[in-house]
Formats: structure tokens, C-alpha cells, sequence
């Protein structure tokens, strides 16, 4: 697989256009992208300008971000009091069948504090594996690759691999999508490695650094 470099931010190269409208008559197919790299390297930067991008591109169609680490204000960010994530989202999906399925995106952020390595079952799996049938557009942030489904890692059409610090994590990249690509993995924060799934081709974009500073900021 060949890396090529996008040198403008927010440029349509970038994984914040993974759910930008195809031309065409038909409409594009419901995606997922999967975001995952070390704390602090911008993946909730990657989050906030896909987000942004798809408000502006989508106006009307809801936006939902399943939060436990409180990132985004309320009604966008949400969490269920008692922690039970799978819980939420299987209220969550019996309410949007209520209204019709409505076309909206789902943000799934910090998953791995909810899902593990090992293959999901129930609701999540449900999402991962039929997300086109709810009609939602997915993106999955985890700062764990090895906390990852290897189901999320299959069904997602773009990759955003930023830095990653830890060696199981690289390994378990390796062992799910091929050592070479991990080879080309950024070593700078805010720099990420966009992978089109079904092109085959790997892309190397930079995203802004947020105004909330973390500790990463202050080393």
C-alpha cells in the first residue's frame, strides 16, 4: 500500500470527509470509521472536525456522541448514569425505530472503556455488523487498538491510525491489518495515517491541536 500526504487541513483528503455526500444520483452507503493512537495525539481533534464537517454537510440529521469521559457538552455528548453502555444504545436504537430510522451518526468516543479484544455480542455486535440497516453513519475513538473488536476493525471503510506508544497495541494492528501498514504509522501527534478500506490506499493528514489543553500539551 502506498502513503501519500495531504498537506491541506480540513482538505476533502482528510477522514473528516469519510461521510461527505458521493456525486452521483444514488446517495453514498452508510460508513464507519474507526480512530484509534495514544492519548493526546488528536483523535477528539479528528472527532470535533468530523463532526462539524457532517453538521454542516447534513444539516438536520442528529448527531449522538456516547461520551463517558464527559469531552463534549450536553445534548451532543450523553452518557447513561449507571455506566451500562450497551443499555443505552439498545434504548437507543428501539427509540430511533420508533421515529423511522432517521439518517444520523453515532459517535462512539473512548470506546475501550466498553469494549474489549474479544468478540462483542448483543447490541454492539448488532451495531457493528448492521449499522447500514439503522441507518447511521458510525465513528468509533479508542485510544486501546487491542481493547478493538476485530468486527468493528472489519466492518469500518476508513482507518485514522494516529501515534501509537504502546507495543501490544502496534502488534495487534499488525496482526489485523498487516505489518507494513503499521510500519507507516505516524510518530508526531496530530499527524494520523488515513486508510481507505476499500480503495486500498493510506493517506498521511495532520489535524489541528484543540484549544483544551491536555497534559501532553505541558511535556
Amino acid at each position: 500500500m502506498t502513503t501519500t500526504t495531504a498537506t491541506t487541513k480540513g482538505a476533502a483528503g482528510s477522514a473528516a470527509a469519510t461521510f461527505d455526500e458521493q456525486s452521483g444520483k444514488e446517495a453514498r452507503p452508510y460508513r464507519m470509521m474507526l480512530i484509534m493512537g495514544a492519548p493526546g495525539a488528536g483523535k477528539t481533534s479528528l472527532v470535533e472536525e468530523t463532526i462539524a464537517r457532517y453538521q454542516q454537510l447534513h444539516r438536520g440529521n442528529p448527531v449522538v456522541v456516547l461520551d463517558p469521559n464527559a469531552q463534549f457538552a450536553p445534548p451532543l455528548g450523553v452518557w447513561p448514569p449507571d455506566g451500562d453502555a450497551a443499555g443505552w444504545l439498545q434504548r437507543f436504537k428501539e427509540e430511533r425505530a420508533k421515529r423511522g430510522n432517521p439518517p444520523g451518526l453515532l459517535v462512539l468516543d473512548d470506546a475501550d472503556k466498553y469494549l474489549t479484544g474479544a468478540p462483542p455480542r448483543g447490541v454492539f455486535r448488532d451495531l457493528f455488523t448492521s449499522f447500514r440497516h439503522w441507518r447511521l453513519d458510525v465513528v468509533l475513538n479508542s485510544r486501546r487498538s487491542q481493547d478493538i473488536p476485530k468486527v468493528a476493525i472489519a466492518s469500518s471503510q476508513t482507518l485514522a491510525l494516529f501515534i501509537h506508544r504502546e507495543l501490544y497495541g502496534r502488534q495487534y494492528l499488525a496482526a489485523n491489518l498487516g505489518p507494513e501498514l503499521v510500519k507507516d504509522l505516524p510518530k508526531e501527534r496530530f499527524k494520523y495515517l488515513r486508510v481507505d478500506v476499500d480503495a486500498g490506499t493510506s493517506t498521511l493528514c495532520t489535524t489541528k491541536q484543540r484549544a483544551v489543553v491536555v497534559a501532553a500539551d505541558r511535556r
